[in-house]
């Protein structure tokens, strides 16, 4: 019954937008009611609605809740928010190593209100409230999935005017993520998306240049509502510099460092005080070439601190690069990437050598979030055409290798797939993934992916179950 009225709600919520966006659809041209969305950002913050000031015709759909002056024409409020439907189906999931029988059908409703004030140009108070519903996972929600009206995001940004530098000084729940979101990631995948109580300081020394830092806790998720609070047990403080050097037009250098301490860590089979520095570098950029254009991305990182009573020395190598080709019909592309995280290769030396991703996005192989980038290489190819602007057909496979027979195999959360010490080095998995994705404007979008799993090596030992993964998203924004 509760689910039920919760989707009445949100289709009524729905309704009202559709209605409020075709509004004034009589003397409203397409690009007209599709510009404010062209201004939707990943990060709802990084939006700008200043265009609205030199319109020579009355706001129409969407435009008439961005931008809107209170009380005086330098103070501007943006309101918005998004929708999503999400389906997942899931047969023998982890190779039913953690579940004999684990198949389910979930479907998640995830539906965000927020208001963006700008004060001027120095001031800006962003609020984002969210509530999110999951039926049908097995055994039951998980906490990232479902929860009780909360909220999500609530910061003050302050901006002196002049300053050298030109400081941005942002205080309070946040998400935060860099690059390509390979140790510092929202969680996109599930419903509720990571967020932290956090200081954060952006400087911008010179052209190009930009220096990030950070101090703060991830959020320990409760489903009740408005009972979300910092998890007490693990801080992250960082610093994130992107400067042009190093690459083409288009591309960079960032430099990293973060520091995490996580006081009740699960690693290798132990549990204690994972106390442990980052230090890594971003390698990416963008260069036409021949018919069309190349891109890459590589990040090196290296780990050193402690857990338990071990000292860390760890590492990994991510990367990935592509080509595509511009002046071909449906524009087809192909990319390779590729991965190595270190696993510890001798449990009793007092060194912990299991890499350790922080707060990943744990689909750097497939939309199937199988396993944790611990102890891992990998190696995929995916094909992509795009037969019409706004839809893209891929097709790929990867293929996944155990490091270190001494240390695990991991699943999501660091949970136990291959004990240490149990099977041989060398092939895991072969992962098929195919998919779609398309958009009908940045307000709405879609994809449905599937991926098929085979286990190999020392998981193929312990169970031969393969897995299959279908996966379909619709998402409003506005």
């Amino acid at each position: 019954m509760k689910l039920r009225k919760t989707n009445a709600w949100l289709a009524l919520g729905l309704t009202l937008l559709l209605v409020l966006h075709t509004s004034d659809v009589a003397h409203a041209t397409d690009a007209d009611l599709t510009r404010a969305a062209k201004q939707i950002r990943w990060f709802r913050w990084q939006e700008r609605y200043d265009y609205i000031d030199d319109l020579e015709r009355p706001r129409v759909g969407l435009e008439h809740v961005k931008h809107v002056p209170i009380f005086h024409p330098a103070i501007r409020l943006d309101v918005g928010g998004q929708y999503r439907l999400r389906f997942e189906q899931l047969d023998d999931a982890l190779f039913n190593r953690t579940r004999p029988d684990f198949d389910f059908t979930s479907i998640a409703h995830r539906f965000e209100l927020h208001a963006n004030l700008r004060l001027g140009s120095s001031v800006r108070a962003f609020f984002q409230l969210g509530t999110y519903f999951e039926d049908g996972r097995v055994p039951r929600a998980r906490a990232i999935d479902a929860s009780d009206p909360d909220i999500q995001q609530a910061f003050l940004d302050i901006r002196p005017e002049g300053a050298v530098w030109q400081p941005v000084l942002r205080a309070g729940r946040q998400e935060i993520s860099f690059g390509r979101s390979r140790l510092l990631a929202v969680r996109e995948g599930p419903n509720i998306r990571r967020v932290y109580d956090a200081l954060r300081l952006n400087l911008t020394p010179a052209r190009g240049h930009r220096l990030n830092f950070f101090a703060g806790r991830p959020m320990a998720l409760d489903r009740r509502a408005f009972k979300q609070k910092a998890d007490e047990t693990e801080l992250i403080i960082g610093s994130y510099w992107q400067t042009p050097w190093f690459a083409p037009a288009g591309g960079g250098t960032d430099l990293i460092y973060l520091y995490r301490e996580d006081e009740a860590a699960r690693l290798a089979g132990l549990r204690g005080r994972d106390a442990r520095h980052t230090l890594a570098a971003r390698w990416h950029g963008r260069m036409p070439l021949g018919a069309g254009a190349f891109s890459y991305d590589v990040l090196g990182a290296a780990q050193f601190g402690t857990f338990a009573a071990q000292d860390v020395r760890a590492w990994a190598v991510i990367g990935e690069a592509k080509y595509q080709w511009r002046e071909i019909p449906w524009e087809p592309a192909i990319r390779l990437q590729g991965m190595v995280t270190s696993g510890d290769g001798d449990p009793g030396d007092g060194t912990l050598g299991t890499f350790n991703p922080l707060y990943p996005n744990l689909s750097y192989y497939t939309r199937a979030s199988v396993f944790t980038p611990t102890n891992l290489s990998d190696a995929g190819i995916t094909f992509e055409v795009t037969p019409v602007r706004g839809l893209t057909f891929h097709a790929g496979v990867d293929l996944l290798y155990r490091m270190r027979r001494e240390d695990a195999v991991y699943g999501p959360g660091f949970s136990t797939l291959v004990p240490a010490g149990v099977g041989e080095a060398g092939a895991v998995a072969t992962l098929w993934e195919a998919g779609m994705r398309g958009r009908l404007t940045n307000a709405v979008t879609w994809k449905l992916d599937y991926v098929h799993g085979v286990p190999r090596g020392s998981v193929a030992a312990l169970s031969a179950a393969r897995f299959d993964y279908l996966v379909g998203q619709l998402q409003f924004r506005f």
